[in-house]
């Protein structure tokens, strides 16, 4: 049922729009003013351009306080590009498993709201930081494929920093699912080098045991293996060749590691 307006849908049993299986050449247009109370179901929809939600506002009432009622379901949508609503205020926008050449997030849906598993893309508009959309995957049980996805996005734009920010965040998501073993492990790799995505952090952590091992070495330096042979012991480069098995600055052949005087 339609206001006068043409701008309004109100559906009865929870249902504003039904059009499973919808194909539209161009272009599908709710935009500026349009308001859906109750869901818009778009399952299997074949958009040939731009399915345009923006500025538009999308309600079900039957969502609130519960989990997985739908809004917008666009589960298994094709769709050149999607702009999605400004706005959300009862239950969720579903797009499972669609595929979309470019996906235009820029309006205010909580990212709660937002169901992307299983979502294809290229595009993100605009290529904000990736703190915000990763927490559309934050509720939604733990799998690859959405992380794998947002970071190649971020790649193909040229944005590595918020590629390696979602692939270490996909890191820690699939660690909760470990054995404790593996977690605790997990843990730890987290902690010394970001699970290889913090560099600085793992220079610096090399830094560190250097350092102790020069030091150490320097007061508490090995017996050399030849006493006949005039040698000089550089704590240095004997710690490196220590810490760098695949590395040779002449010193560890030439003393005892073992036996320290």
């Amino acid at each position: 049922q339609k206001s006068p307006s043409d701008k309004i849908v109100r559906g009865a049993s929870g249902l504003a729009l039904v059009a499973d299986g919808l194909r539209v050449d161009i272009d599908m247009t709710c935009d500026a003013g349009f308001t859906a109370y109750g869901e818009i179901r778009l399952k299997g929809a074949r958009i040939g351009q731009n399915l345009d939600f923006s500025d538009a506002e999308v309600n079900n009432a039957a969502g609130i306080g519960e989990e997985m009622v739908n809004a917008l379901n666009a589960e298994d949508m094709q769709a050149n590009r999607m702009l999605m609503p400004a706005k959300c205020l009862a239950g969720r926008i579903s797009l499972r498993y669609g595929k979309m050449v470019e996906l235009d997030d820029k309006r205010g849906v909580r990212p709660d709201q937002i169901d992307i598993t299983g979502l294809s893309y290229d595009t993100l508009i605009p290529p904000m930081d990736p703190e915000t959309r990763l927490k559309w995957l934050a509720n939604n049980e733990y799998e690859p494929q959405p992380y794998d996805q947002m970071a190649r996005s971020y790649r193909q734009l040229g944005y590595d920093e918020s590629a390696r920010k979602v692939e270490l965040a996909q890191e820690r998501r699939r660690r909760e699912t470990l054995p404790a073993g593996r977690k605790m492990w997990g843990y730890l790799q987290d902690w010394a080098i970001g699970y290889g995505y913090r560099t600085g952090r793992a220079v610096l952590l090399f830094g560190l045991v250097l350092l102790v091992g020069a030091v150490g070495f320097g007061f508490f330096p090995p017996e050399p293996i030849d006493t006949s042979r005039g040698i000089y012991f550089n704590p240095i480069f004997y710690t490196l060749d220590v810490l760098v098995p695949f590395a040779d600055f002449g010193q560890r052949g030439m003393w005892n590691s073992t036996f320290w005087r």
